[in-house]
């Protein structure tokens, strides 16, 4: 009785995909997808349905139709009646239509000329906008500037204004990159510089003064040791060296000899060399042969010297003068004998 009563009841389900695809129809994404409820009805009852539309979302298609769902192609409408025993299904799908992204490169050019800007170009905004590259959100892009003689690049500056924009620049390859914004245009700006100098006057470039030095500290002089004062040696007396003086007989001084001669008693005068001094008998005092004649041993060996010489006139002149007397007292008391 179940089954005869369950098989007079019938299905129906709808179902909602929803893709994002491009301007050449090419699915992008698939955003989501819905199953509706599951309704019931005998064969006397209907279903129907329009599909579930979304804001930004058209109509493009149904498939996945079972049982003949009794979908009209003008309409997009999908109605009919249970069929007991079975179950009908019918899949909208919605899409929406990107606009693609695009991604311009911008190059500025700055001219100097001694540090001062003489000159800004830009490149042109219709050829660059010509030369962009598109696509959609879930694509990436890689964009560079080219290269300009003369010209070294300085600065990058990305698109950000974009929240959803996720552009950067690499610092050693300055290449920029990320994802496109679906339905924008994203710009890059490249910015070189040139700096042309003129001819250099020579500037005499002011020396440095010189960092005075610090004065180094004195350097402490410890006091000195008085040395012991040596006490000078007592020097040694010079010995004279004597030489031995002979005086020739011809150059020889002769002195007066007085005296009473031992034999006869009677006074007698010679003469005899200077320093040797004689007896009455007509020998030197000290000696025993009669005609020698020897220096005495107290004459010096050696010549006198100037001192020596004055003493040695002085005692002669002593000696003539008594030798002088004498002879006259000798011949005074010769006269009374007489």
């Amino acid at each position: 009785m179940q089954e005869a009563t369950s098989s007079k009841v019938g299905y129906f389900q709808e179902h909602d995909i929803y893709e994002t695809v491009d301007p050449k129809g090419n699915v992008i994404s698939v955003d989501d997808r819905t199953d509706g409820d599951v309704t019931k009805g005998n064969s006397k009852e209907s279903y129907g349905t329009s599909g579930n539309p979304r804001d930004g979302y058209g109509f493009k298609t149904v498939q996945d139709e079972k049982n003949n769902p009794g979908y009209d192609a003008t309409t997009h409408k999908t109605s009919g009646n249970y069929q007991p025993g079975k179950k009908v299904e019918i899949t909208y799908v919605w899409v929406k239509t990107e606009k693609p992204g695009k991604v311009v490169v911008h190059n500025i050019y700055k001219d100097y000329k001694d540090g001062k800007l003489v000159n800004t170009t830009t490149s042109d905004s219709a050829k660059d906008v010509a030369n962009a590259k598109s696509g959609t959100s879930k694509e990436s892009y890689e964009v560079t500037s080219t290269f300009k003689d003369g010209y070294k690049l300085v600065k990058v500056v990305p698109d950000n204004e974009n929240p959803v924009s996720d552009m950067t620049t690499d610092k050693n390859s300055k290449i920029t990159s990320g994802h496109y914004v679906a339905g924008k245009t994203l710009v890059v700006t490249y910015i070189w510089v040139k700096d042309t100098k003129g001819p250099e006057s020579v500037v005499p470039t002011p020396s440095e003064p010189e960092v005075p030095k610090q004065p180094s500290e004195p350097t402490k002089l410890e006091p000195k040791v008085p040395e012991e004062p040596k006490m000078p040696e007592p020097s040694k007396p010079v010995k004279k060296v004597h030489k031995k003086h002979v005086v020739h007989k011809k150059h020889q001084s002769w002195n007066k000899n007085s005296g009473i001669h031992a034999e006869n008693n009677r006074w007698t005068n010679n003469y005899v060399p200077q320093g040797e001094s004689w007896s009455n008998d007509y020998k030197p005092y000290g000696e025993n042969s009669t005609q020698s004649k020897v220096v005495n041993e107290s004459s010096h060996k050696t010549l006198p010297q100037t001192g020596e010489r004055h003493s040695i006139m002085t005692i002669m002149l002593v000696s003539l003068l008594a030798a002088a007397g004498l002879m006259a007292l000798f011949i005074d008391d010769k006269r009374k004998k007489n």
